[in-house]
């Protein structure tokens, strides 16, 4: 790569296969909650989990994604990933899912026979089992509680469906069909957004393609930076009451934030929030940390690309045992 110019092109293709993802996740749906709701995201992430390009339709996918695949990655050595694999998961906890319906798929891309990114989707189930239709019913004390928990698991093993796994989705849902159908819209997603992906490496080469994303990297966090350098500094805190945590209904819970910045850096420090809730109110730190992204996107520029550039320009503090971090089996 010599050129700017090759960056900017390899990146727009980078961003319009995401796109494409996005409008057959859409276009391919079996249930409204896709087709019509639209909840559920795309992306293209590095072999590292960073995030190279993303369709923002869910803000809260942002810093999901990169949690996806290092949840893959905890769990299975790279050198046992092969082309044709298709990874499934839907914990909180192992990958990335805000929560137990969002089921995310991952596709891995190779170049040379050299694992060099992943295909990802994220999208809400009709029902994945639990004690009530559509599962997550509002008084859950456990995850458990919420319906069927899928640590990362082939969906997929070198281009074959794996039929054990498929099973036992579909015998843990009230609405197998519907369940199904938009899991393998997503795995179909991912596979046609890897074959492109690929294709970028094909045509440009691994040194070109990932120096194009480390490029757009800075780029986002440059422009976010020098946004906030144009922000006086200051330090300041706020609170948000909920109501109660589905259990404890005279109990409100307080989110806590001190947000800290300085010259171009910026810290939300969310220490003192409550202490974790029984009942379904707590959330993950990767959660945590979209929400933040998409506080620094929109003071920079709505139509800012969204990668690891993003997630990088600030710093969440959290405290175990939170809401904001709360400890397993919440």
């Amino acid at each position: 790569m010599n050129t700017v110019f090759d960056k900017e092109i390899i990146g727009a293709m980078a961003s319009g296969i995401v796109d494409d993802m996005q409008a057959g996740l859409f276009r391919s749906g079996y249930s409204s909650i896709i087709r019509e709701s639209h909840d559920a995201s795309c992306a293209v992430l590095l072999r590292d989990g960073s995030l190279a390009a993303q369709k923002v339709v869910l803000p809260i996918h942002v810093g999901a994604f990169p949690a996806v695949v290092k949840g893959i990655l905890n769990k299975f050595n790279v050198d046992l990933i092969r082309p044709g694999d298709c990874f499934v998961c839907n914990s909180p906890w192992e990958g990335g899912s805000p929560h137990s319906p969002d089921f995310a798929v991952a596709v891995p891309v190779f170049f040379d026979d050299e694992l060099v990114a992943f295909t990802s989707s994220i999208a809400h189930k009709s029902d994945i089992g639990g004690s009530v239709p559509g599962s997550c019913p509002a008084n859950a004390k456990d995850l458990f509680s919420e319906g069927l928990h899928v640590p990362p698991v082939r969906l997929y093993c070198q281009g074959e469906p794996n039929s054990d796994v498929v099973s036992f989705i579909s015998g843990n849902s009230r609405s197998p069909l519907v369940v199904l159908g938009d899991l393998m819209g997503q795995a179909g997603v991912c596979f046609q957004g890897a074959d492109r992906v690929e294709d970028l490496f094909v045509r440009f080469g691994n040194e070109a393609v990932f120096g194009s994303f480390e490029s757009l990297r800075t780029k986002s966090l440059y422009l976010i930076r020098e946004r906030l350098l144009e922000i006086p500094d200051f330090k300041d805190s706020a609170f948000r009451l909920m109501d109660h945590d589905g259990i404890n209904l005279d109990k409100p819970l307080a989110i806590r934030v001190v947000v800290e910045k300085k010259g171009p850096n910026i810290t939300f420090d969310f220490s003192d929030t409550d202490s974790q809730g029984i009942g379904p109110i707590n959330i993950r730190p990767h959660l945590l940390d979209a929400a933040c992204a998409y506080v620094m996107v929109s003071i920079t520029n709505p139509s800012l690309s969204i990668n690891q550039g993003v997630l990088d320009s600030f710093q969440t503090i959290t405290k175990k045992g939170t809401v904001v971090d709360p400890e397993f089996p919440a």
